[in-house]
């Protein structure tokens, strides 16, 4: 993981940062879910965005029986990067690409070929993940956000959609 902002536009725009790193952050989600504690502003976030790695890699532990790297997007398949930058799947598991997750209150999509781009208009609901709420923040608090379910399904060692949690501490 890269980067989580939050926007107070369902739109995903003018994104505030929570956490970034250049190098990136490598996490067992398994036994540390929580990816990310900040000081957020307080607000009505609508947008919150995960730029990570494309490839999420699974050890040989429990039902893994193998280590296995699995991709986020297929070949051709586009992302936008928080800071705007266009990015366009490619290279599979030896190309390492950084990719965006958009949840947005916008979207009605859980999965697609529209889930790692930000909504393109007020009305656009193909873009991005369905954000059931938005995120509401009281003032000058730390923010924790952590993975609710398991990302990594068990027997097949694939990756699932993962469910976030945003707790104000």
């Amino acid at each position: 993981m890269y980067k989580i902002a939050l926007s107070t536009s369902a739109e995903c725009t003018n994104p505030v940062t929570l956490i970034e790193s250049a190098a990136g952050v490598q996490s067992d989600l398994l036994s540390t879910p929580t990816l990310a504690k900040g000081k957020i502003a307080s607000g009505t976030y609508h947008c919150i965005m995960v730029e990570l790695s494309k490839i999420v890699n699974t050890a040989s532990t429990g039902a893994c029986t193998t280590a296995q790297n699995n991709l986020i997007c297929a070949d051709g398949q586009d992302s936008k990067l928080i800071n705007g930058t266009a990015v366009s799947c490619s290279g599979g598991t030896g190309n390492d690409q950084r990719v965006v997750l958009y949840y947005n209150t916008l979207s009605a999509s859980t999965s697609g070929t529209r889930v790692l781009l930000p909504p393109t208009s007020a009305v656009d609901t193909t873009s991005g993940v369905t954000l059931g709420t938005p995120v509401v923040f009281p003032t000058n608090k730390r923010a924790a956000v952590r993975i609710n379910k398991q990302v990594i399904q068990d027997g097949t060692c694939t990756i699932s959609n993962p469910t976030f949690s945003i707790s104000i501490q």
